[in-house]
């Protein structure tokens, strides 16, 4: 909840969007979430902090290199929109 709570204020302009790695970082401390479990379902193994930053860093600059800029643009593509994504996956 208070997740999503920073997330609004990003959106309007209240905070600043996080770095990647930040992301990554929220990711690893909360094994329950959605984006840990979804990185998993992709067939992930991440037996620790350091190997859920790779994860996370190689999957957003895949995303980063492969949406074209009109979709990024559509989506409104960040390090918060992959986090929100990886939730998805496990629907």
């Amino acid at each position: 909840m208070v997740f999503q709570l920073a997330n609004y204020l990003i959106f309007l302009g209240i905070a600043t969007m996080p770095h990647w790695l930040e992301v990554a970082d929220f990711i690893a401390e909360n094994h329950q979430k959605g984006a840990l479990c979804g990185l998993e379902k992709l067939g992930f193994h991440m037996p620790d902090s350091s190997s859920v930053w790779a994860v996370f860093c190689c999957v957003h600059h895949h995303l980063e290199e492969h949406l074209t800029e009109e979709d990024k643009q559509i989506l409104g593509f960040s390090p918060l929109f992959t986090e929100h994504l990886l939730c998805k996956v496990v629907r």
